[in-house]
């Protein structure tokens, strides 16, 4: 028998060194710092965002869909203490960050810029 999968559980230590590597892994594989440790208050933080979204979104899937928080139109880029602020965890949740698309739109007449 295979041994009991990690309950996700946000209290679960093993489920929270889960989620700072997945973090980890998504910057490294974008070129991007990592963090150097997880600390016991970075694990605190992230248990309490883990349990208060209460696993609505999964914010490691919302981070990527914008090239700003990617450091991609910008000298800056996210880094796990800016992300685990509540006021920028809840702004990515809710996809401020994401890219929009411009558009032209030509009306014969004039050229217009719109954001979709």
């Amino acid at each position: 028998p295979q041994p009991p999968k990690p309950s996700m559980e946000p209290s679960n230590k093993i489920y929270i060194k889960e989620w700072f590597e997945k973090f980890c892994k998504l910057m490294a594989d974008n070129g991007l710092p990592k963090p150097r440790a997880l600390t016991p208050q970075r694990e605190k933080i992230i248990s309490q965002r883990i349990k208060d979204d209460q696993g609505e979104k999964d914010i490691l899937t919302e981070i990527p869909q914008s090239d700003w928080l990617m450091g991609k139109t910008v000298t800056w880029s996210v880094t796990l203490d800016w992300v685990l602020k509540k006021n920028n965890w809840n702004r990515i949740l809710e996809g401020s960050f994401r890219n929009r698309e411009e558009k032209l739109i030509n009306d014969h007449t004039k050229n217009w810029w719109a954001i979709a």
